[in-house]
């Protein structure tokens, strides 16, 4: 019964402490999210400047492990290909789980995005299902994984391409 009690007592001053930690932990995660997403449609320089600050030393990049200075390599070179570029987090279409004792976060959510070349005569856009992971273990949220699921209505990498005069 004392051991019970103890166990009880531990409980209630740790399950507040994790259940704040969690919510300050999805908030984190999302303004993240979001804020990446408004630097990477607006400024490309900041974009690319941006990868060796909110990624962690290792990401999991559509499947592959790539280190910090390859990931900014793959960005680059999108930046090229669609230098003009606007994404943002649908409104009602994000969920945030973590896990406070892992000190991880998964974002899902839906991306509506519009990207050009003029240099191609090239518009793309469309709206994805999105999944960002997120570690917490070093003290700031950093970016460990990314992943686009294809379009919202289930099919792979839905977009309308549109060739011709912007």
């Amino acid at each position: 019964m004392r051991k019970s009690l103890k166990m009880a007592a531990v409980l209630l001053c740790v399950l507040p402490n994790v259940a704040a930690a969690r919510g300050s932990m999805e908030a984190n995660a999302f303004r993240l999210s979001r804020a990446y997403l408004g630097v990477w449609s607006s400024n490309s320089s900041a974009a690319l400047q941006q990868v060796s600050l909110i990624y962690g030393p290792r990401v999991r990049f559509y499947g592959r492990v790539l280190n910090r200075s390859g990931l900014q390599a793959e960005k680059r070179r999108f930046i090229q290909r669609w230098p003009i570029r606007r994404y943002s987090l649908r409104p009602g279409t994000v969920r945030v789980s973590c896990s406070p004792l892992k000190a991880r976060c998964t974002l899902h959510g839906v991306i509506d995005w519009r990207t050009e070349s003029p240099r191609r005569a090239v518009r793309a856009h469309g709206s994805s299902w999105f999944v960002q992971g997120f570690d917490f273990s070093t003290g700031r949220p950093l970016i460990v994984s990314g992943v686009w699921l294809g379009s919202q209505e289930g099919s792979p990498h839905h977009a309308r391409v549109s060739a011709g005069k912007i």
